[in-house]
């Protein structure tokens, strides 16, 4: 329908989806939409992830797939009687040890326990390089680092306002899921998914133009005074000085960021924390 906005898609681990315990039912009109409320704060009902295909089943009704990214896995199934020839030709390519993006619409169902199980339906399917399951790695585990930090001043601040936190460098999405998520998520052990984070980050190759990109990138917005952040495009003309290329200021930013290092201030503009 025109003017109708699509939901975003959430950038997230298989981890913080499977420790998803809250579902909110959300009037649509006449409908009733059923939104996953992560322990990090994504809610929405699509995502995007990244990772490995580890299974492959076929018949005649459905394709089933298990795709693992670094943090467990992510179970998809598309359904003859789906009809998105587009989506069916995409997954027909797609094999076993094949490295795929893919974006699509969560659905759920509890089990007899009362816990909940998690099931994707692609709308978009296909095969990616190291390269791009490295920075969907690095750009999530920043985008979780984010969240955690707000997470933090939230628990730590319990009367803390949702414009509190954007004044911080949350966005108001971020923010609103944040302050939900403290509230519904209240026994959630954040430390074991940093744990995961730190591990993810560690195990990551780190070239040596990244690491002179990170001192670089630190000792630049360190020197600065800017209380608003310093501009992505000042950073990429600070380094490309010692020939550092924008993709490896992207990498480096995004290291840093899931480090908690530095954080985005606005959309594309840093500080150190």
């Amino acid at each position: 329908m025109k003017g109708v906005k699509r939901e975003p898609a959430r950038w997230i681990f298989s981890k913080e989806l499977r420790d998803t315990t809250i579902i909110e039912e959300i009037s649509d009109g006449d409908k009733i939409k059923s939104m996953f409320l992560t322990p990090l704060g994504s809610c929405g009902r699509r995502i995007f992830f990244a990772g490995k295909v580890t299974n492959v089943r076929n018949d005649e009704k459905s394709v089933r797939l298990t795709v693992s990214d670094p943090t467990g896995a992510f179970y998809l199934s598309f359904f003859e009687r789906d009809f998105n020839q587009n989506v069916k030709m995409q997954i027909d390519k797609i094999e076993a040890n094949q490295n795929v993006s893919v974006m699509g619409r969560v659905s759920h169902y509890k089990g007899e326990d009362g816990k909940i199980f998690f099931n994707i339906n692609p709308e978009l399917i296909y095969e990616s390089d190291d390269s791009s399951i490295n920075f969907w790695n690095m750009r999530t585990a920043y985008l979780c680092r984010r969240r955690i930090i707000g997470i933090k001043e939230a628990q730590r601040k319990p009367d803390i306002t949702q414009n509190l936190l954007t004044a911080s460098g949350l966005n108001p999405d971020e923010a609103e899921g944040i302050l939900k998520a403290v509230k519904q998520y209240t026994n959630y052990d954040y430390s074991k998914f940093e744990e995961i984070l730190l591990s993810l980050l560690a195990n990551q190759e780190i070239s040596q133009n990244i690491s002179k990109a990170k001192d670089g990138i630190k000792a630049f917005l360190i020197s600065q005074t800017e209380p608003l952040g310093i501009k992505y495009e000042d950073i990429i003309a600070e380094l490309a000085k010692a020939g550092i290329s924008q993709n490896e200021v992207d990498e480096a930013l995004n290291l840093l960021g899931s480090e908690g290092e530095i954080f985005e201030v606005s959309l594309k503009r840093y500080r150190t924390v």
